[in-house]
């Protein structure tokens, strides 16, 4: 039971990560949107 729920943190975890990137990156292209503006 233990090993199923820390894959199943793990995978969480990562989903979060790859997400707080996407974000990251759509912020930083807005930004130089706004600038090239």
């Amino acid at each position: 039971m233990g090993n199923v729920s820390g894959s199943t943190f793990y995978m969480f975890l990562g989903v979060l990560v790859i997400y707080l990137i996407c974000v990251s990156i759509y912020t930083l292209v807005q930004k130089i949107k706004k600038k090239r503006k």
